[in-house]
């Protein structure tokens, strides 16, 4: 009976401690089987970064690629428009041998932090300490120093393609002035001088021969398309014991010139009259009669092949000539022929003449000069 209830007192101990440990083991079980926070994940995922063109070098930004995992990198410089998802612009500031880093949220909440590595590290523990700061970031365990920062972003500005482009015309060239060659003159006045021997030709034959010897000085006017306006005296004498002739003959004419560099070739017609005085002789006509002195009238061809020496400035020149001429004169108011000088008291044998056709050869000096530019 005694063991029975002892037995029973036993048991009755052991249900009650087992309550209690029951209930104070109720809130541990609990507690240990709690389920997890059903708190949604951080939505503050940054998908891009953009890195200062002017400030992240090459290095730098090959080691954020490497530790960037699946978010992008695009350098500042390459922007034309606002990224339009969540992303952060970095830039980083040089401060002896450390870094300072920035981080600027598209948000406008701002970042930094000072980076001191050694020299060869500096690149590396740079973009480490980039990466710990966006992972911080994410997760809400780090605050921002500063809210509403405009993030610092230049952008490149890029003028749209037009739908209809408009050529732009091409300038005409423009050919530079050309020297514009002078204009020669529309005149040229030559002054010449030249000396010739006169010879007489045709009958009488007895008086043929050099009949006299003289002087012409003259001066042409030539066009400078070569026409010619010519005018000359000749002065010419013969004196023999019989006989003394003086014959001056003034000849206005016109012609042409021809030209072919330093050759030239003027010719002249010309009418002239030609008064004659005589001393120890008696005139006759051609049919031996009497006949009282009178001026020869005629016409003569000359011609003058020359040489020009031109002048450096082009306005004047010097030319020599050879002077040959026919021509052809006549007493005033009687009839053609030659006028014969005689000895006094004989009416056969003739000691000159005078007039009929006659030959000049000779030589010649003259120059040219521009009168009248155009």
């Amino acid at each position: 009976m005694p063991v029975a209830a002892t037995i029973l007192h036993t048991a009755a101990v052991g249900r009650r401690a087992c309550v209690w440990i029951a209930l104070l083991g109720i809130p541990r079980a609990a507690a240990a089987t709690e389920p997890a926070s059903t708190e949604p994940a951080s939505t503050d995922a940054i998908t891009l970064v953009v890195v200062d063109s002017g400030s992240v070098d090459d290095e730098l930004r090959d080691e954020l690629a490497l530790r960037l995992g699946g978010r992008r990198l695009a350098p500042s410089e390459g922007l034309v428009d606002v990224p339009t998802e969540r992303f952060a612009w970095v830039g980083v500031t040089p401060s002896g041998s450390q870094r300072l880093l920035e981080v600027v949220l598209s948000d406008g909440r701002a970042y930094s932090r000072l980076v001191d590595a050694p020299p060869g590290q500096l690149a590396r523990a740079t973009a480490g300490a980039l990466v710990n700061m966006l992972d911080a970031i994410e997760d809400g365990r780090l605050a921002p120093e500063r809210t509403g920062v405009a993030v610092p972003l230049v952008l490149q500005a890029v003028e749209p393609p037009s739908a209809d482009p408009v050529p732009v015309p091409r300038p005409a060239p423009i050919d530079p002035p050309r020297p514009r060659a002078p204009t020669p003159p529309t005149w040229w006045l030559g002054p010449r001088l030249g000396g010739e021997v006169v010879l007489g030709v045709g009958p009488p034959v007895s008086e043929r021969g050099l009949v006299a010897g003289g002087a012409t000085l003259g001066v042409d006017a030539m066009h400078r398309r070569g026409g010619l306006v010519a005018a000359d005296v000749r002065v010419a004498a013969r004196s023999t014991d019989a006989l003394q002739v003086l014959r001056v003959r003034v000849a206005l004419g016109g012609g042409w010139v021809l030209r072919r560099g330093r050759f030239a070739l003027p010719l002249r017609a010309a009418i002239s009259i030609e008064p004659v005085v005589s001393r120890g002789a008696t005139l006759r006509d051609r049919d031996g009669v009497s006949a009282s002195p009178r001026p020869l009238v005629g016409a003569l061809v000359r011609g003058s092949p020359s040489v020009v020496w031109w002048l450096r400035s082009g306005r004047a020149a010097v030319r020599a000539s050879i002077e040959l001429e026919v021509a052809a004169s006549m007493e005033a108011r009687a009839k053609p022929g030659v006028v014969r000088y005689v000895e006094a008291g004989d009416a056969v044998r003739g000691i000159g003449r005078a007039g009929g056709v006659e030959l000049a050869a000779g030589l010649g000096l003259g120059a040219w000069f521009a009168v009248a530019p155009r």
